[in-house]
């Protein structure tokens, strides 16, 4: 009988992830050094495998015996932000997922269907929430994202801007682009996309610190 994938809160995928970085990224580099921790710390082999977005419409999965990840070639050689999360979201798997994924021999793409398949849909989209809630957190951690959220803030050039959008009427279109902004000043300190940022703000509720923010500042 195929294992249920166990419910688990935000929250607690978080405490997860930080006893991970805890235990692997002592120091606290940013950007979460991710892959250099699978080659060398857990001793995983991350092998590229040509046209796997292509043909299946994902970017890596992981081997039943956890120790290999394979990842769309072009993502790893051409999309950075996007390979290291996929990276991210396989450790998820491993931390998260492993009772479940050893039930299933998995080393190639006929495998990865037929673990899909036996998984079920429902189930297999729950894994891939929590997987993504892993990567998200592991690779954006709260306390780092909240402090450089408001150091970029501080800036002259947010300044500026904040008082330019303080003077238009307050819009959930007009925090997006804001949060948009912040986004892009971000992406380089932590190697990910603005998408992930976005997200990782939202769930922070950063979103509701930009528009508390807005009403502070007088005309």
């Amino acid at each position: 009988m195929i294992d249920k994938p166990d419910y688990l809160s935000h929250r607690e995928i978080e405490k997860k992830a930080c006893e991970f970085a805890e235990k692997y990224n002592t120091d606290g580099i940013l950007p979460f050094p991710v892959e250099e921790i699978i080659e060398f710390d857990l001793e995983i082999n991350i092998i590229p495998i040509p046209n796997l977005q292509r043909d299946l419409d994902i970017e890596g999965f992981t081997s039943s015996d956890l120790k290999s990840i394979y990842v769309d070639q072009f993502v790893m050689e051409n999309r950075l932000y996007r390979y290291r999360f996929t990276l991210a979201h396989e450790l998820g798997h491993i931390e998260l997922h492993a009772d479940i994924f050893r039930q299933f021999p998995c080393n190639s793409i006929s495998e990865w269907k037929e673990r899909y398949s036996a998984i079920g849909e429902s189930d297999y989209n729950w894994l891939e929430w929590q997987a993504n809630c892993f990567a998200g957190l592991l690779l954006v951690p709260t306390s780092a994202l909240k402090y450089h959220f408001e150091k970029a803030l501080e800036t002259e050039e947010m300044s500026k801007i904040t008082k330019i959008f303080k003077k238009r009427q307050i819009t959930e279109d007009s925090i997006d682009c804001l949060l948009e902004i912040l986004a892009g000043k971000l992406v380089k300190l932590f190697d990910v996309s603005t998408q992930v940022l976005k997200i990782r703000m939202e769930k922070e509720k950063l979103d509701i610190r930009l528009l508390e923010l807005l009403e502070e500042i007088k005309p």
